[in-house]
C-alpha cells in the first residue's frame, strides 16, 4: 500500500517532530515557560493548538467509522465544537487568559478553595489519561490497517514518540508543532476529499449524493427520530460545557492577552466548522464503493474504522498516503501531547509543589515536570493497550459515552462557576459526586428497552448507545445544574477569607492584561520567524519528494507542488505579519 515516497515523507516527519523538541528545549527555563509558553504566544499559534486538541486520528478512524456506517450525522459532533469555540470567543477565552495562572487547577483553587484543588487534580488526571489513550488507540487502528502490523506494537512506538517530544520541548514544542500540523492536516484532508468525491466510481457531488445509502443524509432512516433529535441536542450541550470550563481554560493560558485568546478561539471555531465538511467525504465514499469493508480488514474489531485508509488507498497518488499518515500522526500527537503537558503541569504545580516541595526552585520544578510527563506518558500507553482489548463498542461509542458519563460531571461546576459567583466551596466537588452517581444509574439502573416512547420497535444496539449518551448528558446537566444552584443558599455561611479570595479572582478574571506592563517585550516576531522557517523546510521537502521520489505521473507531482506551495505561502505570510506586528509595537 505504501511507496518509497510514502516512506520518505514518514521518515522526514518523525525527524521533524523530534527536532522540535530540541529546537524549543531552551525556550523553557521555568514552569511558566514549560507548561504555558510564558503566556506570550500569538493568537494564530494558540488558535491552531486549540483546534488540534479537538482533532486526532480518532477523527479519521472512530468518527470516520461512524461516517462509514451512518453518514453525515457525525458532523454534528464537530459543529458542536465550533459552537463551543464561538462561546469561547464571545465570553470565556479572554477571561481564561486574564486569570493569570500557569495551570487550570490554580483557577479551581481560586474559585473553590484548596480542597477542590486536590479533588479536581485527582479527578482530571485520570480523565485526561483515558482521553489520550482513546486518541492513541485511534491512531493505532489507522497504522495497523495500513502496515498490517500488530496493534499493540503500534501503540508502544507511537506513544513513545509523543512522550519524547513533549518531555523535551514542553508547551513551546507542543504548540509550535500544533500549528504546522494543523496546516498539514487541513491541506492533506482537502486533497483526500476532492480526490474521493471525484473518484471514477463516484463521479462528482451529484452522483455522490445519489449513490449514497439512504441513511447517509436522512438521519432518521432506520432509527427513531426522537433518539436522533435528543442525541443531536446532547452533543451540542456537552460541547458547550466541554470547551468552556476552568480545566479546558488551558487552551488559552498561553495566549499573549485576552484579545489574542479571543482571536484564537475564533480561528478554532472557523476551522472546526470548515473541517468536517471535508473530512468525512472519504469514509462515506468508501461506504458507497465497498459496503463490506470487513472483508478487506478482517483483523480489526470494527473494520469501518479503516474506511479513511481504504478511501486513501483508492484515490491518493503514490506518496500521498504517506502524507496522510503524517496527518494522522500529527492530529493524534497534537491531542496527546497537549493532554500530557497539561497533566504534568497539574501534578507539579498543584500537588508536588504544594505538598512535597513548597520551596523548590524553578529549575527543580522543570525537571520534575519532565519526569511527570514521562510517567504519565507510560500511563497513557498502558491504558491504550487495555482499551485495545475491549470488544462490543466502537471507538466512537467509547469516546462519546466516556465524555458524557465520566468527563461531563466534572466539567459542569467548572463551567457554572465562571458565571455564577455566590456558591460555597463544597458546591464544586459535591456537584461532581452527584453527577457520577447519576451516570452510574444510567449505566446500571436505567434500561432503555423499558422506555416505550423512544421507539415503536425493538431498540437497536446503536439506539441503546445513543440513548445512554443523551440520557447521561442531558440528565447530568439538569441534575448537576439544579444542585449547583441550590448550593447558593449556603453561600453566606462561607468564610470571609473564601469570599475575599473569590472577589479578587473575579476582579482579576475581568481585568484586561497590559502585556508590556505585566510581561515586558513579547516574542511575536521570533515566533513568526521560527514557524515560517519550519514551514519553508517542510514545503521544500514535500516538493522534492514529488519531484524526485514520486513516479506516479504529472498529476501526482502537481498535487505535491500544490501542497508544498500552500505551506510556503503560509510561511511567507507568517514572516511578513510577524515583522509588521513587531514594527507596530
Amino acid at each position: 500500500m505504501l511507496s518509497n515516497a510514502d516512506y520518505a515523507l514518514l521518515g522526514f516527519y518523525f525527524v521533524f517532530i523530534f527536532s522540535l523538541g530540541f529546537i524549543f528545549r531552551k525556550a523553557s527555563s521555568n514552569a511558566s515557560d514549560y507548561f504555558r509558553g510564558s503566556g506570550s504566544l500569538m493568537w494564530w499559534m494558540v488558535g491552531a493548538s486549540a483546534f488540534m486538541q479537538q482533532v486526532s486520528a480518532f477523527t479519521f478512524t472512530g468518527v470516520a467509522g461512524k461516517a462509514y456506517r451512518d453518514g453525515s450525522i457525525v458532523v454534528v459532533v464537530f459543529f458542536a465544537n465550533a459552537l463551543g469555540y464561538f462561546v469561547n470567543y464571545l465570553w470565556t477565552a479572554s477571561r481564561f487568559r486574564q486569570m493569570r495562572i500557569i495551570t487550570p487547577i490554580e483557577a479551581v483553587r481560586e474559585r473553590y478553595g484548596k480542597a477542590n484543588e486536590q479533588f479536581f487534580t485527582w479527578v482530571q488526571v485520570p480523565v485526561n489519561v483515558m482521553y489520550a489513550s482513546i486518541w492513541l488507540n485511534g491512531l493505532a487502528v489507522f497504522i495497523s490497517a495500513v502496515f498490517q502490523i500488530d496493534l499493540k506494537l503500534t501503540i508502544l512506538l507511537t506513544g513513545g514518540a509523543v512522550v519524547f517530544m513533549s518531555v523535551t520541548g514542553g508547551s513551546w514544542a507542543v504548540i509550535a508543532s500544533d500549528f504546522v500540523q494543523m496546516l498539514l492536516i487541513m491541506i492533506i484532508t482537502v486533497v483526500a476529499g476532492i480526490l474521493a468525491i471525484n473518484y471514477v466510481d463516484i463521479g462528482g457531488v451529484s452522483n455522490f449524493i445519489e449513490k449514497a445509502p439512504e441513511n447517509y443524509f436522512n438521519w432518521g432512516e432506520g432509527i427513531s427520530i426522537k433518539i436522533v433529535v435528543l442525541w443531536v441536542l446532547a452533543s451540542f450541550a456537552k460541547q458547550l460545557f466541554g470547551l468552556n470550563n476552568l480545566m479546558d481554560s488551558a487552551r488559552f493560558l498561553c495566549a499573549r492577552d485576552g484579545e489574542h485568546a479571543r482571536k484564537a478561539a475564533l480561528l478554532a471555531c472557523c476551522l472546526m466548522f470548515v473541517g468536517p465538511i471535508i473530512w468525512f467525504i472519504p469514509p462515506m465514499m468508501a461506504g458507497i464503493v465497498e459496503p463490506d469493508i470487513g472483508s478487506i480488514f478482517p483483523m480489526l474489531n470494527n473494520p469501518g474504522d479503516a474506511a479513511y485508509v481504504y478511501s486513501g488507498s483508492l484515490t491518493l497518488p503514490a506518496g500521498m498516503m504517506g502524507l496522510l499518515l503524517c496527518g494522522m500522526f500529527a492530529a493524534t500527537m497534537s491531542s496527546m501531547d497537549s493532554a500530557l503537558n497539561r497533566n504534568s503541569g497539574i501534578f507539579v504545580c498543584n500537588f508536588y509543589q504544594v505538598f512535597l516541595a513548597p520551596k523548590a526552585s524553578q529549575s527543580h520544578l522543570l525537571v520534575v515536570g519532565r519526569i511527570a510527563s514521562s510517567v504519565l506518558g507510560v500511563a497513557i500507553i498502558l491504558a491504550a493497550l487495555w482499551l485495545s482489548k475491549l470488544k462490543g463498542l466502537t471507538l466512537f461509542d467509547i469516546m462519546l459515552l466516556y465524555g458524557g458519563l465520566v468527563a461531563l460531571p466534572s466539567q459542569i461546576p467548572l463551567t457554572l462557576g465562571i458565571f455564577i459567583k455566590k456558591t460555597p466551596p463544597w458546591s464544586g466537588w459535591s456537584t461532581v459526586l452527584i453527577g457520577f452517581a447519576y451516570s452510574l444509574f444510567v449505566v446500571k439502573g436505567l434500561d432503555p428497552h423499558n422506555i416505550v416512547w423512544l421507539s415503536d420497535n425493538e431498540l437497536s444496539e446503536r439506539e441503546v448507545n445513543d440513548f445512554r449518551f443523551f440520557a447521561g448528558v442531558l440528565g447530568n446537566i439538569v441534575i448537576c445544574t439544579s444542585w449547583f444552584l441550590f448550593t447558593k443558599r449556603f453561600y453566606s455561611s462561607s468564610s470571609s477569607a473564601f469570599r475575599e479570595r473569590l472577589d479578587a479572582f473575579f476582579v482579576r478574571m475581568n481585568t484586561p492584561i497590559d502585556f508590556k506592563k505585566e510581561h515586558g517585550e513579547g516574542s511575536g516576531k521570533k515566533q513568526g520567524s521560527m514557524l515560517s522557517i519550519i514551514c519553508y523546510v517542510y514545503a521544500a521537502f514535500i516538493f522534492l519528494v514529488g519531484l524526485f521520489v514520486s513516479h506516479d505521473g504529472f498529476g501526482s507531482r502537481l498535487v505535491y507542488a500544490a501542497v508544498s506551495g500552500v505551506l510556503a505561502l503560509i510561511g511567507f505570510a507568517l514572516k511578513y505579519s510577524s515583522n509588521k506586528a513587531s514594527e507596530e509595537m
